[in-house]
């Protein structure tokens, strides 16, 4: 299906090596799940999610969205100036984070309806650290096109993380064991992407400076003034119910909900996101050569468009005898509500790898427009949802109708964006 986009090209293998490391990295959380589901209580589950959300949205301040720019200057000795201005944001960022948990944390747990200890808070400024650094380098290996060690790291980080989990699941089951997990996957996916940079890049350090790392800064400063604002709505939009649902329905429920989204998700993290790697690095380039990305668009539109199809119908028709049989019987709701959620990741699917056109096409602000719509929906939709009789099952309904809308805006937007180009 790939090869119709750009039939045996360099685009073509790129997209295979970035889909066979993104397919083998969620592989293993694929095979862990049924025996994670078992060790790991829903409660379990419901604070790990928590701490997600919460690292989802504050990832949005962590580099000030300047590494969407890492790809996008002609010259590697503008880029790497980039790469050390988000590494130094982060750094700030995190360090700022570990003050206001220090002094404010047991506030914070009141906020978060949080019973536990409260000293799985101080893990977060760690993790947004880890997390940020690796955007730096995840966007300069992708700016020069190394999508086998980007996917030797998602290797190495999905195994690091799996087996945590199964360890950690085997001797002392626990929340906080699952987030320790994750920052042991990242730790070691940075490690990764590090050690090629000092093997190949060691001599781009001597053009870092103040003046040229301002330069950048300026330049793309639409980046922090529009796509974190924007990242903040899209982030808000799909963490805040998971936030507002604990609070409702407690962690046990959240445990469930997460769940389904997160296999749901599968097929957006293994051959969507693998196909938006190297689609922005294709597209910023053309673009760079004065080339035309309508026909990337189009043929790629219609490429996901059919190769998901399939996948999702068989999802949709039998995703509760899949999740009970898969996870246990205790789990049924679960894939109850991944049927309701179906049709929003389908078009989460198709979607996702296009959006990177919005930056790269500089069109930041009609991004920012319908990031603020896609959060005025969802709040909307949690407000009404809320009125009426089973609000569970009403609230997932009216969650993933107001996701979908969203993403067909989307898509209409980039059509006529690429269509005047």
């Amino acid at each position: 299906m790939f090869d119709k986009v750009i039939p045996r090209s360099e685009f073509t293998k790129n997209v295979l090596t970035a889909l066979t490391g993104t397919a083998l990295a969620q592989a293993i959380p694929i095979l862990i799940s049924p025996f994670l589901t078992r060790y790991f209580t829903e409660a379990d589950f419901g604070l790990f999610f928590l701490f997600t959300s919460i690292m989802a949205m504050l990832s949005v301040f962590s580099t000030a969205k300047y590494e969407l720019a890492i790809i996008l200057p002609e010259k590697d000795e503008d880029a790497i100036n980039i790469v050390v201005l988000v590494c130094l944001i982060a750094f700030g960022v995190s360090l700022t984070i570990l003050g206001i948990i220090m002094f404010f944390r047991e506030e914070i747990q009141e906020a978060l309806d949080d019973h536990s200890s409260g000293y799985w808070l101080y893990l977060v400024p760690l993790s947004l650290l880890l997390s940020g650094v690796y955007q730096a380098f995840n966007y300069w290996s992708n700016r020069k096109k190394r999508f086998r060690e980007l996917s030797i790291g998602k290797i190495g980080q999905s195994s690091v993380t799996g087996g945590s989990n199964l360890s950690i699941g085997n001797l002392a089951p626990s929340g906080i064991g699952l987030i320790w997990s994750t920052i042991a996957g990242q730790f070691t996916n940075i490690v990764v992407l590090l050690r090629r940079f000092l093997k190949t890049d060691r001599e781009m350090i001597s053009y870092v400076n103040a003046d040229n790392m301002g330069q950048q800064a300026k330049r793309y400063g639409a980046f922090p003034k529009q796509m974190v604002l924007a990242n903040i709505f899209n982030i808000s939009a799909m963490q805040i119910p998971n936030i507002v649902l604990a609070s409702m329905f407690g962690s046990a429920f959240l445990g469930v909900f997460a769940l389904s989204q997160r296999v749901v998700k599968l097929p957006i993290v293994v051959i969507s996101s693998a196909y938006g790697e190297v689609l922005k690095q294709e597209a910023s380039e053309k673009l760079a050569r004065g080339g035309d990305i309508k026909q990337l668009f189009w043929k790629s539109l219609l490429s996901l468009s059919l190769v998901s199809l399939p996948p999702f119908v068989i999802l949709y028709l039998f995703a509760p005898e899949i999740f009970s049989f898969v996870f246990g019987e205790k789990w049924l709701s679960a894939g109850e509500y991944a049927k309701i959620l179906t049709p929003y990741f389908y078009l989460a699917f198709i979607t996702v790898p296009l959006t990177h056109l919005f930056y790269i096409l500089e069109r930041t602000r009609i991004y920012l427009v319908i990031q603020a719509f896609l959060l005025l929906c969802v709040l909307g939709g949690l407000y009404v949802g809320q009125q009426w009789e089973s609000p569970t099952t009403t609230l997932v309904y009216v969650l993933s109708a107001s996701y979908s809308s969203v993403y067909l805006i989307m898509l209409a937007s980039l059509a006529v964006i690429i269509g005047k180009k």
